[in-house]
């Protein structure tokens, strides 16, 4: 009996998620977000170029000499690392 009434609360919680689920999908479909502004397009530039690596930047259009430099300097001397290690992350 007990497993019988577990697997129809699992339904039952179950179908209620997807009905919110889609319930918010119907209310986001309208909003649109507004567009990024510059300190978040170099924020994501930066993460891209000191952690992710790679040449991909999200937003080629905010990136300047400044901030190339800047990267390369934080790179090289390791910064990340070890505000890493103070953080005791990873």
């Amino acid at each position: 009996m007990q497993g019988r009434e577990e697997e129809l609360f699992k339904r039952a919680l179950s179908e209620a998620m997807d009905s919110k689920i889609c319930e918010l999908e119907k209310k986001s479909e309208d909003k649109e977000l507004p567009p990024p502004s510059k300190s978040h397009k170099k924020r994501m530039n930066r993460l891209f170029r000191e952690r992710v690596g790679g040449d991909f930047l999200p937003f080629p259009e905010a990136d300047n000499l400044y901030e190339r430099i800047r990267s390369k300097l934080v790179i090289k001397l390791k910064i990340n690392e070890l505000l890493d290690k103070r953080k005791k992350r990873r």
